[in-house]
């Protein structure tokens, strides 16, 4: 009779584990968890068991599961390799922990030992459709279609909102292509939502650092880099992007002649002249004649600053210092040389 009750009881632990694990939810998934641990300590040799439990580890444990997994699974699989159910729960951590081949050739030999394996062939045809999206993805960005690339690669992440690992390279490649699209704002959010899985993610944390250079966010850029490098400190890449930075910082304390002229710094010489002679005109002093005073102070000084900025920028050599980073006194004769 006792036999029999013990019997009873565990029929329950796996009747009420199965409908746990059958449940959406982080707080069913627990539980399954729980009754799973209290079964397989009753019945320590039972690969089904093992793996309802693992299964239960996965779904409670979104971020340290998979790598729990992998671990207790590789030990079951030394007496256990042609088990359909462990193979496919070990090809489950294989892709929590971003190894879509390796989890792809798992479901696939387990179907090759069952051919019915359904939760197999779920995993299988899912891994397939987050590849093909992520692919076209990466083929639209190789082309230079960037708004194309980032709607690819939003579509791959939708197909599973838990899998961190996936979601790393992910939201690094759209912030890549953000960044290519002059999307600076956000790319800063991918790379933002990169490290917050991982946060010493040395390509988010370089991206990000290019996308704020770019909104002229010099000393947050700055920081970036130095975190970067505090990860790689012999990465000369890392360093050179640290040094241009700090170079782009001290640029940005000088006068911006290319602000002055209403221009980017990758403007054409023509496109140099036409802005000249329209801020030069729009400043001239014959035009303020009959303003105030301090109007025609101001005039006089916009004009002449215009005038000094197009001087040196319309000079290839003058223009070639100013961008390396010189001051203009430095570049006019006045100062007291270089730095």
């Amino acid at each position: 009779q006792a036999e029999f009750a013990s019997l009873t009881e565990l029929e329950n632990l796996l009747r009420n584990g199965k409908n746990a694990l059958s449940n959406e939810g982080e707080h069913a998934a627990k539980e399954a968890m729980h009754l799973f641990s209290t079964l397989s300590a009753r019945c320590p040799g039972s690969v089904a068991i093992a793996c309802l439990q693992m299964e239960a580890v996965l779904r409670s444990r979104p971020k340290q599961g998979a790598g729990l997994v992998l671990s207790e699974s590789a030990r079951w699989m030394r007496k256990h390799k042609d088990n359909p159910d462990l193979i496919c729960v070990r090809g489950k951590a294989l892709y929590g922990t971003g190894q879509i081949d390796q989890a792809l050739k798992h479901f696939a030999e387990a179907l090759r030992l069952d051919p019915d394996h359904t939760a197999s062939r779920k995993m299988r045809l899912k891994l397939k459709e987050i590849e093909a999206s992520k692919a076209q993805g990466n083929e639209a960005f190789q082309a230079g279609r960037y708004d194309e690339a980032i709607q690819a690669y939003t579509a791959t992440i939708e197909l599973d909102p838990d899998n961190d690992d996936l979601h790393l390279t992910l939201y690094t490649n759209r912030a890549t292509a953000k960044f290519k699209a002059s999307d600076f704002k956000g790319c800063i959010d991918d790379c933002n939502a990169a490290l917050a899985i991982s946060n010493r993610h040395i390509k988010a944390l370089l991206r990000r650092g290019a996308a704020k250079l770019e909104l002229e966010m010099f000393k947050e850029a700055i920081a970036d880099y130095e975190e970067a490098q505090s990860i790689e400190p012999n990465d000369a890449a890392i360093a050179q992007a640290l040094r241009k930075a700090k170079l782009e910082l001290k640029k940005s304390l000088r006068k911006d002649l290319y602000k002055l002229l209403g221009v980017t710094k990758h403007a054409t010489d023509a496109e140099l002249k036409k802005a000249y002679k329209k801020s030069a005109l729009q400043y001239h002093p014959d035009r303020h004649h009959a303003s105030s005073e301090e109007e025609r102070a101001e005039a006089e000084k916009k004009f002449k600053e215009i005038g000094e900025a197009f001087e040196i920028l319309s000079d290839p050599q003058k223009k070639a210092r100013y961008d390396e980073g010189a001051d203009i006194d430095e570049i006019n004769g006045n100062g007291g040389g270089g730095g």
